[in-house]
């Protein structure tokens, strides 16, 4: 502070400071539950671990116990609602305050998830663009008044339309995880419903993408309806996907909330044919070596550098790290964002394979491809 300032240190200033000193002298530890007040439980999901928070907020807010785990390789392949089921199962055991109290949670909680049938399924979705943040909302309503509310937040740039299929997308998918075999999707973008029945023609490639994966997750229901509504319609699903400009503390307790680090289309696999990939030769002499079957001098020095890492073959180097070894649609994929998309500058041919090493990948005739396809796009 100045000399000259006309600051001075008031009643209100001494009672932040002993507020301030209270909390940093006396962190939050696990306390006894008071009697006759409820238990709030806080649940957190990602895609490694599951964690779960009780809290008791009144008379004064305290902690009681917190629990989490590290998830197994086959529970990082489970749906959401049963990541969301397994956390639950995972704390009542934890904490056990009387006898029945985790399997009534349970099957409260089981309760809830109506029965799947022929029933049809009423899904509201909406994306939201900002300068900052972006993100999307989902409302999803089935049979016994079943409602569920899915709010996501995008920290990756994105457009109007990039929003509303991420939106759409996120609503499918919740959708097929809940069960539903005929779902009523509405939106308020005229554009995602003229594309997705067919009026409009889809012409950007990012669009063209996103537009893919929505037909794919629609080919997984019975019936499939999306249809436009006014914006005024849309007004909840609307405020959901505007959460995310909020503070990403204090959310409210009903909605699920998740965070998406990248584009959705991103995570597209890409199928290849496994007659013309070079990997399936060199997987199999792997495997009859594994299995003390004896090769040529040829093959065992060609193999020599590959190793497998789950079901990826990689190719190691004396001083390079591991690089993952492309099929040729692969490598096509990769040499057209690494020269033309984000990460692109036009370079030349060396110096595309040069990125296309510090980015770990690896094919045989990378050098070779790298300068033809450097060539057709001079």
């Amino acid at each position: 502070m100045k000399k000259a300032s006309a600051n001075t240190w008031d009643d209100d200033c001494e009672a932040a400071f002993r507020v301030i000193k209270d909390i940093l002298t006396q962190p939050p530890i696990m306390n006894r539950p008071s009697p006759g007040e409820d238990l709030q439980v806080y649940l957190g999901i990602s895609e490694t671990s599951v964690s779960a928070v009780l809290l008791q907020e009144k008379p004064t807010p305290k902690l009681i116990y917190f629990v989490s785990r590290t998830l197994t390789d086959v529970e990082t392949r489970y749906q959401q609602v049963e990541k969301v089921a397994l956390a639950l199962l995972h704390a009542s055991r934890r904490y056990e305050p009387r006898g029945s109290v985790k399997g009534q949670h349970l099957a409260d909680f089981a309760a809830e998830i109506p029965l799947t049938g022929l029933e049809e399924w009423v899904l509201y979705v909406d994306g939201a663009s900002g300068r900052t943040v972006s993100g999307a909302g989902v409302v999803l309503e089935g049979p016994n008044s079943f409602l569920m509310e899915h709010s996501l937040i995008f920290k990756f740039k994105t457009s109007n339309n990039q929003a509303e299929y991420e939106a759409l997308l996120a609503g499918l998918q919740l959708a097929k995880d809940m069960g539903a075999r005929k779902v009523i999707c509405r939106t308020d973008s005229q554009l995602v419903v003229g594309k997705m029945n067919g009026d409009f023609q889809v012409r950007e490639d990012h669009l063209l993408r996103y537009y893919h994966q929505a037909c794919s997750l629609v080919k997984d229901f019975e019936d499939v309806k999306i249809q436009h509504i006014p914006r005024e319609q849309n007004a909840w699903a609307d405020l959901l996907s505007k959460l995310s400009t909020r503070k990403e503390k204090g959310q409210l307790t009903t909605i699920i909330r998740q965070v998406l680090l990248q584009p959705s289309v991103e995570c597209l696999t890409i199928t290849t044919d496994d007659t013309a990939d070079w990997r399936v030769e060199v997987r199999e002499l792997i495997r009859k070596q594994d299995s003390g079957e004896s090769l040529c001098p040829a093959d065992s020095k060609r193999v020599a550098r590959f190793m497998i890492i789950g079901n990826d073959l990689y190719r190691r180097g004396f001083s390079s790290p591991l690089l993952k070894c492309l099929a040729e649609d692969e490598a096509q994929y990769v040499m057209n964002e690494l020269h033309l998309g984000v990460c692109g500058f036009h370079t030349g041919g060396r110096a595309l394979k040069a990125k296309i090493l510090r980015a770990g990948y690896y094919w045989p005739t990378m050098e070779d491809d790298a300068a033809q396809f450097t060539r057709r796009c001079i």
